[in-house]
């Protein structure tokens, strides 16, 4: 038996999860994670034994972007940008805290939220905008199909996400060659390189956060620096065929 961890980290924190994991994990003689943050976890919470998980990280072959400039997604000359569902774990209210500080050097920044999700979170976010004087700052999209709109008319992708399981948005913003700022964690720090095609800080700090994002809406040539190096690690190593072949030699050694 074969299985894949692809799911939320943050479901390991229900103990029926857990059971589940752990019982399948008995029948199975190997499996593999999506990430290197997720097969620790695994490991870490002794559902699989290290020597009988391994990591395959997604690939896929996206489509191409041509980016076009569009004022009705273009917002503001400073645009960020962040992607997905409005749940805890994905740390939108850090992203607000560290605006209120970019706010303080580029009067203009401007925050596109784009996705949907839990309506008692928005309004919390919502309550703390106001709070902290960024209504003209900050804009709610709802779930949008057309992300690449978004994306194509921001200058910068804030993934503030306390865990990730792997985080296909990711790749999404280094095909739309994007510079990626987000914290120093399991799956973030597997895709973005610090110095290379973004800027980590450490968890939680909104400060660092804050001062990561001032500095690329200061430097535009570092931005399309990571830009550049992103979309070419993008193509070179998060592709449809490397992971194909990786899933054939997992499934070959295993059997």
């Amino acid at each position: 038996y074969i299985s894949t961890y692809g799911f939320d980290a943050s479901h390991l924190k229900s103990n029926r999860y857990l059971r589940i994991c752990k019982f399948s994990e008995k029948q199975i003689l190997k499996s593999f994670a999506v990430s290197e943050g997720l097969k620790q976890l695994f490991i870490d919470a002794k559902i699989v034994e290290p020597s009988n998980i391994s990591t395959i990280h997604h690939g896929f072959d996206l489509e191409e972007v041509r980016p076009v400039s569009n004022a009705e997604f273009r917002k503001s000359k400073n645009q960020l940008v962040i992607l997905g569902r409005i749940i805890p774990f994905k740390g939108h209210i850090h992203i607000i805290e560290a605006l209120a500080k970019v706010k303080s050097q580029f009067h203009d920044v401007h925050l596109q939220i784009v996705g949907h999700g839990d309506e008692n979170l928005i309004q919390q976010l919502t309550d703390r905008i106001k709070a902290l004087d960024l209504d003209k700052n900050v804009h709610f999209t709802g779930y949008q199909a057309n992300i690449y709109d978004y994306l194509s008319n921001a200058d910068i992708m804030v993934v503030p996400s306390i865990s990730e399981g792997f985080g296909l948005i990711f790749l999404e913003a280094l095909n739309a060659k994007l510079p990626i700022v987000g914290f120093d964690v399991p799956a973030t720090n597997e895709i973005i390189e610090d110095g290379q095609n973004g800027l980590l800080a450490p968890l939680k700090n909104e400060e660092v956060l804050a001062q990561h994002i001032i500095r690329l809406l200061k430097e535009p040539e570092l931005r399309v620096q990571f830009a550049e190096n992103g979309f070419t690690k993008l193509k070179s190593y998060y592709s449809l065929d490397r992971m194909v072949c990786q899933t054939v030699q997992f499934y070959e050694s295993a059997l």
